[in-house]
């Protein structure tokens, strides 16, 4: 019997990657990439683990942009973080700086 063709869709790639990030504690993050396809479901990890959105933890998808805000960021947010659609993977890091640091550093000057 005669089988139909199937096209299949083409996967989802990151044509922008994540960036890396540096901020003082309690500033509010925002990691942004950009896919070849838009509003694909996604999952953002920490360190290799699953985020889900909280108060401090906020997704955004708008057609191809995605985006992980992060509020009043905290030291213990310092990490690796991964976006995911599919197979397809961006990463990038944040460094938080802690506001003793700053203060210890202008008082230095």
């Amino acid at each position: 019997m005669y089988e139909p063709f199937k096209i299949s869709e083409a996967a989802a790639t990151f044509t922008i990657p994540l960036k890396d990030q540096k901020c003082l504690e309690e500033d509010t993050v925002e990691f942004t990439c950009t896919a070849s396809k838009p509003n694909k479901p996604i999952k953002w990890l920490k360190n290799g683990k699953e985020i889900k959105p909280n108060d401090r933890f906020e997704v955004k998808t708008v057609d191809c942009e995605y985006k992980l805000i992060i509020k009043d960021a905290h030291l213990d947010d310092a990490a690796e973080y991964t976006a995911k659609i599919g197979d397809a993977t961006t990463k990038a890091k944040l460094t938080v700086d802690g506001m003793q640091h700053v203060f210890l550093s202008m008082c230095l000057m």
